[in-house]
């Protein structure tokens, strides 16, 4: 048997004190916008004691966050080595100024009917508080989910600027303690007029639903999928095990993140539980 050198058992040990980490990022997409760049430079994962274990991006990285739905996402991070321990968070550090090379609308922001738009970041850091521990040889995935309708502000100077203001929303979870909700919308619900649709989530069972600038804002929010006729389709992944409130509403246009008053009306409500590694059914009628 060969013997290890001094140094190969060094560099053993010391991988051994060591664990990887994967961070994807996705989405709950946005109502009237089409695609939503954001640039990140780097992202740092946070120790319980404060420290930073740092990830640059060179060049930062531009991803479109809009189209990151329905359980698509982007890996920031791809098993990467981090030092065993506990862990409170994801600090993401954007680069608001980036625009890749070769590219022709810089604008980082199209609405669905084509026009584009200008984003100024409201802040150029944000921690994502997620507690998690990992020992040596563990491997942690972690999901970064933006909601992006409560992400993207726009006010009266905006509009006249023709720019969007990004103060992310965003929740983390680990991959392994995800379970997801889906469900369907009645056609009697959504086929109003005027009805702007859209499923709000909250944690907790019998939650009573708020708007989004309210003091307890719901999780999440997205509009629905397969609207037809016949009524819509919605889903929420990447939630922790334990009881959730969704609730309906058709005048979601009516909800501003900036506003404490916004007239929002529920028109469906159900409460449920959610399972690691299974999808739990609440159809809203």
């Amino acid at each position: 048997m060969r013997r290890l050198t001094l140094a190969a058992l060094a560099l053993f040990l010391v991988a051994c004190d060591q664990a990887e980490i994967t961070v994807r990022i996705t989405d709950a997409p946005a109502d009237e916008l089409n695609a939503v760049f954001i640039s990140i430079e780097g992202l740092d994962i946070e120790a319980d004691d404060g420290s930073f274990t740092r990830f640059d991006f060179t060049p930062p990285r531009r991803i479109d966050i809009a189209s990151l739905r329905n359980g698509r996402s982007e890996t920031l991070v791809q098993n990467a080595t981090i030092d065993a321990g506990s862990f409170s968070g994801v600090r993401l550090r954007f680069a608001p100024d980036f625009v890749p090379d070769g590219v022709i609308n810089p604008d980082p922001v199209t609405r669905n009917n084509g026009a584009t738009a200008t984003l100024d970041y409201v802040v150029d850091r944000y921690v994502v508080p997620v507690d998690f521990s990992v020992d040596e040889l563990d491997r942690e995935t972690l999901l970064l989910d933006v909601d992006l309708r409560a992400s993207m502000l726009q006010d009266d100077d905006d509009i006249a600027a023709n720019r969007y203001r990004f103060d992310p929303v965003i929740r983390g979870i680990r991959e392994n303690q995800a379970g997801r909700i889906e469900g369907t919308v009645a056609a009697d619900l959504v086929n109003r007029s005027p009805c702007f649709p859209a499923v709000y989530l909250y944690e907790g069972r019998e939650t009573e639903p708020t708007a989004l600038g309210d003091t307890a804002p719901p999780l999440n929010s997205r509009r629905l999928d397969n609207l037809s006729i016949a009524g819509g389709q919605y889903r929420f992944s990447n939630l922790e095990a334990g009881g959730y409130t969704v609730a309906f509403t058709c005048n979601a246009d009516a909800d501003d993140p900036e506003s404490d008053d916004a007239d929002v009306r529920f028109l469906s409500v159900r409460s449920l539980d959610v399972e690691v590694g299974r999808t739990s059914t609440a159809d809203l009628n």
